[in-house]
C-alpha cells in the first residue's frame, strides 16, 4: 500500500473510532467487554491445560476482574 494511502486510511480509522467513543459509547464499552472477557477465558483454558483443574470461581473471579466497565 502507498503510504498516502496508508495514512488516508489511518485517518480515517481515527476518525471512525473518535465519533464511535462520541455517538456510540455504550456499544464500543460492550464490544470491549466482550474482547475482554473472551481474553479471560482464552486464559482460563490455557491455565486448565497446564494442570488437571480449574476452579468455577477462579474464571468467574477472571471474567468479573476484567470486565468491568470504567
Amino acid at each position: 500500500m502507498p503510504v498516502r494511502e496508508e495514512q488516508r486510511v489511518k485517518a480515517w480509522v481515527r476518525e471512525a473510532l473518535a465519533e464511535m467513543l462520541q455517538e456510540r459509547h455504550s456499544e464500543f464499552y460492550a464490544l470491549i467487554r466482550e474482547v475482554l472477557e473472551d481474553m479471560a477465558l482464552g486464559r482460563a483454558i490455557h491455565e486448565g491445560h497446564q494442570r488437571d483443574y480449574v476452579d468455577e470461581k477462579e474464571i468467574k473471579s477472571l471474567l468479573n476482574s476484567n470486565a468491568s466497565e470504567p
